[in-house]
């Protein structure tokens, strides 16, 4: 196993009932005690504090970190991190630019990926090694057992294509189900 295969993961607010506690910091959780797959979290309800965390992200202290995760809802290439703060894929390509090399960037989110050109346009200006995540809306458990054979595999063989091959050979009605799609 590559040392470059672990994940920091960046989340924004899923609810605006502080008593809801969903997050994915289970599924990170879980990875680590079965997959040893270590993960640095961090919440986010702001586009501030999400360019800062994914500024340090890239950082030479984090290059072990080779998957980025914004967990966020989403909608047609917009990540919204609160009711009140949302931004675009494209600007956040702008304001990311080179940040992403050799890493790859997981939008563990709502249709972020229904919009392939803004994808392309992300992954090209940020430099990013590969670009995954979900077309269609998905239901949070769902998505987040589909997150975590996507971190085992990519963890296990530090690529993105034998991933999705891997994905798409055992688990086609899932794959199908929430759009996921890989660039």
């Amino acid at each position: 196993m590559k040392p470059d295969n672990h994940i920091f993961a960046i989340e924004g607010e899923w609810e605006t009932k502080l008593n809801k506690e969903l997050t994915i910091k289970s599924t990170l959780t879980l990875l680590k005690e079965v997959c040893n797959v270590e993960s640095i979290f961090r919440k986010t309800n702001t586009v501030e504090s999400l360019i800062q965390y994914l500024e340090v992200s890239s950082t030479a202290s984090y290059k072990k970190y080779g998957t980025i995760v914004i967990g966020t809802h989403g909608d047609k290439g917009e990540i919204l991190l609160s009711d009140s703060e949302s931004i675009s894929i494209r600007d956040l390509a702008g304001q990311c630019e080179n940040l992403f090399t050799d890493k790859i960037v997981h939008f563990s989110s709502c249709g972020i990926l229904k919009r392939m050109t803004d994808i392309e346009y992300f992954k090209k200006l940020t430099n990013a090694k590969g670009v995954c995540g979900y077309s269609k809306k998905v239901l949070f458990l769902e998505s987040s057992i589909f997150d975590i054979l996507l971190f085992n595999r990519l963890y296990r063989n530090n690529s993105l294509t034998k991933t999705q091959e891997f994905l798409m050979n055992n688990y086609p009605d899932l794959v199908k189900k929430l759009g996921f799609k890989v660039l």
